[in-house]
């Protein structure tokens, strides 16, 4: 009798995952092909079934392109399902209802 694959969902943190390569000067990986990527994970027993991929929009209109093309070559290459959340960039302070300020780390300015 053959054993039913296990269904797996991959997250990936683009934020991190951009700035990751970025630190490490990994360029050539900016282009990774997400699927085959979370496919050389898996074990045998395993079925990759959809990837979700979490990301801000840039505000820059040259970094929002990039961004653009690469999240279509992504969705061109695969059958597997895929989603993008779009992340709301937040503003370097948030002011709270009882007048205290919220303000974003300096690193993520």
């Amino acid at each position: 009798m053959e054993q039913r694959k296990k269904k797996v969902i991959v997250y990936v943190d683009g934020f991190n995952f951009y700035y990751g390569l970025k630190s490490k000067g990994w360029r050539k990986y900016y282009w990774l092909d997400m699927v085959k990527f979370a496919e050389k994970l898996l074990r045998p027993h395993q079925e990759l079934v959809e990837i979700c991929y979490f990301s801000a929009k840039p505000t820059d209109p040259q970094k929002s392109k990039r961004q653009d093309a690469f999240f279509q070559a992504n969705s061109v290459k695969t059958l597997v399902d895929r989603d993008l959340y779009e992340a709301c960039l937040l503003p370097e302070t948030i002011m709270l209802p009882d007048g205290f300020a919220l303000r974003r780390p300096d690193k993520w300015r």
